[in-house]
């Protein structure tokens, strides 16, 4: 099934400057993973944004997405993401923004920690977890609504080779679920 498609995307910076993406065509289907890779610069957290539905300066060419499209985006910096002091809030603003009953919320949250491997209690101040714990919260973060398509900006950036296993085994578990996975990375051994 698919989710969303871009056609004939052109985008760039200025119009002293030549486009980053050029005539892109990109098909995202129902539990895909596509690896997307290139250098600092070539667009690549840029098209994220397009397909999260977030860019803000203007692009040509057309975008489908399907009605029932739920997007996560987590983005390289999770400091950048970060809108709350504790772990359970964080992974709450979404449901509180859904209107999810406040009940239903913990059971949600522990779920959604669980699901990216990171085990610690809901009132961990954020400020304490590392960076590659900070990225995990931010999938958490993500997850707890259950997105249809995830848009992961150099997700392998933030982690130890720990991490970077227990990722690998988070996304299979996703793609095994039916949730399309998008990730970009300037380094291609990452992939």
């Amino acid at each position: 099934m698919k989710l969303i498609a871009l056609e004939g995307i052109h985008f760039g910076y200025g119009s002293h400057q030549s486009e980053i993406l050029d005539d892109l065509n990109l098909v995202i289907n129902r539990g895909e993973c596509h690896c997307i890779n290139g250098a600092t610069g070539s667009g690549k957290s840029s098209m994220l944004h397009i397909l999260a539905g977030e860019q803000c300066r203007p692009y040509e060419g057309d975008v489908y997405r399907a009605p029932s499209l739920l997007v996560g985006l987590v983005m390289q910096d999770p400091n950048a993401q970060v809108l709350r002091q504790s772990v359970g809030a964080e992974i709450a603003f979404a449901l509180e923004n859904l209107g999810i009953a406040a009940d239903l919320m913990v059971g949600k949250v522990q779920q959604s920690l669980r699901r990216v491997g990171l085990y610690t209690s809901l009132d961990t101040p954020v400020e304490v977890l590392s960076l590659g714990q900070k990225y995990r919260l931010m999938m958490a973060a993500q997850l707890v609504f259950s997105p249809s398509l995830l848009l992961l900006d150099e997700p392998w950036a933030q982690l130890d080779d720990n991490g970077v296993k227990e990722l690998n085994g988070v996304l299979k578990a996703l793609l095994e679920d039916g949730v399309a996975i998008v990730m970009v990375e300037h380094n291609p051994s990452a992939f």
